[in-house]
């Protein structure tokens, strides 16, 4: 068994784009109309990432903490902020690219 391909994928398809802001996802991920537009209303950001939901309309693996002090291992309530907390799913996020190269995605 190989691992760490879908890691090697995501570096390679970073390494080698020519836009500043990189969207990594699966392919199974599918976009809501009017995402990018959505996207362009953003303020600057490093790395960041919106609601995911299932085909069910559930949420799925969006804003994660696995040790916020009030919450635990848990899905963030929408209206909490604690970046210091958050996990970012490898499923799907979009990044500034020159952010994402000094990560080398190590755990993506």
């Amino acid at each position: 068994k190989v691992t760490g391909w879908i890691t090697k994928k995501k570096n390679l398809g970073i390494r080698n784009t020519k836009y500043d802001k990189v969207v990594v996802c699966h392919d199974y991920v599918v976009f809501k109309p009017g995402w990018k537009k959505g996207y362009d209303t953003f303020e600057d950001f490093e790395i960041c990432t919106n609601i995911i939901t299932d085909i069910d309309g559930e949420r799925n693996t969006d804003w994660i903490t696995w040790d916020y002090p009030e919450i635990g291992l848990a899905f963030v309530p929408y209206d909490k902020h604690c970046n210091d907390y958050q996990y970012i799913c490898g499923i799907y996020f979009v990044g500034k690219r020159d952010f994402l190269l000094k990560l080398s995605l190590k755990t993506i």
